[in-house]
This record gives structure tokens, sequence and C-alpha cells, in this order.
């Protein structure tokens, strides 16, 4: 078992082991999504509506949603291109295109700033 000596911020130096560190981290990690968990459903009450978004709304919009939807777009677009043949056999091009291509086109391009 590999174990680490760290100093404790009173000075004297502990031995800590790495499963010892390992839990720490999990119990830290599921403390921190349970005290984020319920902070966002109380974030959004206070928030703007669609009619009205918040800046945080927004920016999360145009920083990471809208190039997700990029992303998206292009990689729908390509595998729409590889599946073409296939869906073109079995009469389901309309389905596919509206899913991989049009879908993911609205979502980056057409909709509102902040309407996630």
């Amino acid at each position: 078992m590999r174990t680490r000596r760290s100093t404790h911020a009173s000075g004297d130096s502990r031995t800590t082991t790495v499963p010892e560190r390992t839990s720490r981290t999990i119990a830290f990690a599921v403390v921190l999504t349970l005290v984020l968990g319920f902070a966002a459903p109380a974030r959004a009450s206070f928030g703007g509506g669609p009619t009205n978004p918040d800046f945080i709304g927004v920016a999360a919009d145009l920083l990471v949603m809208r190039p997700l939807g990029l992303v998206s777009l292009v990689v729908g677009s390509a595998a729409y291109v590889v599946a073409l043949p296939f869906a073109a056999g079995s009469g389901q091009v309309a389905v596919m295109t509206e899913t991989l291509v049009n879908q993911p086109a609205r979502f980056t391009f057409t909709r509102k700033f902040g309407d996630i």
C-alpha cells in the first residue's frame, strides 16, 4: 500500500494512504454534488423566465449550448451522409433528415438566446 507524507496546517506531519485520500476525494465529490444539486432548483426560481432570460442563462447558451449544438450538427451531418444509402433503401430519409440535421440546426441557429 502506498503512503504519502504531508504536512498538516498545524505543522505536524501525517502519513496518509492512497485509499484514504481516495475516499476523502469521493466524499468531497458527493457532498459537492449534493450541495450544488439542491442549490440549482433554488437558483432557478430567481432567474428570468423564457421571456426574460437572465445574464447567466444567455451566457451559458452563447458559450456552451450553441457550440455544442454546432458540434452536434456537424456530427449529425456526417452520420447523415454515411447512413443516407441505408435510409433511402428503407424509405426513412425524411425522418433521418429531421433528426440528424434539422433539429440540431434549429437548436443552434433559430431559437432565442437563453431559451435552453
